[in-house]
This record gives structure tokens, C-alpha cells and sequence, in this order.
């Protein structure tokens, strides 16, 4: 993950309607449940650093944290960039100086930006939603 990234402190929010707790339960082959109950923020909640080890490190956190639905907004400090997860649209909008975020960079991607394989996958998403 670029130093870029790994210097600021970064914040989270859900920024969409949410219910105030969620939760999950997962039933096991032999018939026990585990539960998992937990808050969502209704605040900004900083990002802590074994989040930024990598790309899963960070979906496994905001999943923890805000849940695996709805849209989630991420910043740093110097509000010089933020970014929208948009997970009903299979979406990720960035907006950044140009040049900040380097065409091989995949700091705070669930897709795979940069490659070739990144490349075709954000085509096909634009083409299916209409985006230019």
C-alpha cells in the first residue's frame, strides 16, 4: 500500500439509511448457531492502521465495522480525496487530484485497478450502468 495512503489518518461513515445495530447468525452442520450483534456508527470512525495492510485487511474491517450493505464513505485528514463504495452498484468513486491515486495502484480497491483484468472489469461496470 503506498506511503500516500498509509500517512493520513483515514475516517469511515456509512452514508446511507441504516439501522442503528445489524447483525448475523451462522448455523453450523452440527445444528449450533453463532450470533453476531453489533452497533453501526452513526459517526465518523477512524480507520486503524492493520486495516491499511492491504486490500482485504480493509473489506474485512469496514464489514466488521459498517456492515457488508450500503454505501460506505472513506477520507483522510487533509480532505484532499475521499472515496464512495457502492456496493449494490458494484460501484467504487474516487475523487482525488489528478495524479494523486497512480494507474497502478490498488490502495483501497476491491477491484483489481491498474491491471488489465481492472481495466475490462471497470469497463464492463460503466457500460452496464451507463456511466461515460
Amino acid at each position: 500500500m503506498s506511503a500516500l495512503v498509509r500517512r493520513p489518518r483515514l475516517f469511515s461513515l456509512r452514508i446511507d439509511e441504516h439501522p442503528a445495530t445489524d447483525g448475523w447468525i451462522m448455523r453450523h452442520l452440527d445444528g449450533t448457531e453463532t450470533r453476531k450483534k453489533f452497533e453501526i456508527p452513526l459517526v465518523p470512525t477512524a480507520v486503524p492502521p492493520e486495516a491499511l495492510a492491504h486490500g482485504r485487511a480493509l473489506e474485512e474491517w469496514a464489514m466488521d465495522v459498517h456492515d457488508s450493505l450500503g454505501r460506505l464513505l472513506i477520507w483522510d485528514t487533509s480532505f484532499a480525496w475521499w472515496m464512495v463504495q457502492e456496493p449494490d452498484l458494484e460501484l467504487l468513486i474516487i475523487c482525488a487530484p489528478r495524479g494523486m491515486f497512480r494507474e497502478d495502484s490498488d490502495a483501497l480497491s476491491w477491484l483489481p485497478f491498474g491491471t488489465g483484468d481492472g481495466h475490462r472489469q471497470v469497463n464492463e461496470l460503466r457500460a452496464r450502468y451507463g456511466l461515460t
